[in-house]
């Protein structure tokens, strides 16, 4: 599974079309999909939010492996967080180029047309290795 997610995050995206300000092309509550070239299957992420000039989105097997992609504003490289049953697994840092679909995701992080994920009045972060950080948002304001 690690493979085929990786591989399907470096795939040209298919391009969004000129009257619309983003790049998913689902949107339901938190999640949000996006479209992948020669895949009938949409790549679903929920948006973490940002910190330290930091954007994070988070995918999942729908079984136990969570992926969690961070960049930068400019998003010239991507690092990619791999946990296995809330376990850190792995890690590795792509290079971005425009239109590829992590690019994308990240491009509408930055552009502010994602919601952050909040559960229970509070909203995720993960910090690597460390694993998950749950934050309160009134103590945020």
């Amino acid at each position: 599974m690690k493979i085929f997610l990786i591989s399907l995050i470096l795939l040209p995206s298919i391009v969004f079309a000129a009257d619309k300000n983003h790049y998913y092309s689902f949107n339901k509550g938190f999640e949000y999909g996006y479209e992948v070239e020669g895949s009938n299957e949409l790549l679903v992420i929920k948006y973490l939010g940002k910190k330290n000039n930091l954007y994070q989105v988070m995918t999942t097997d729908g079984n136990s492996e969570n992926t969690i992609l961070e960049c930068s504003r400019d998003c010239k490289y991507l690092t990619s967080y791999k946990y296995w049953k809330k376990k850190y697994d792995s890690e590795s840092i792509l290079i971005m180029k425009p239109n590829m679909v992590a690019w994308q995701m990240m491009q509408d992080a930055s552009s502010g047309q994602l919601k952050q994920l909040t559960e229970n009045g509070a909203t995720l972060w993960i910090n690597g290795r460390d694993g998950a950080e749950w934050s309160d948002i009134k103590k945020k304001q």
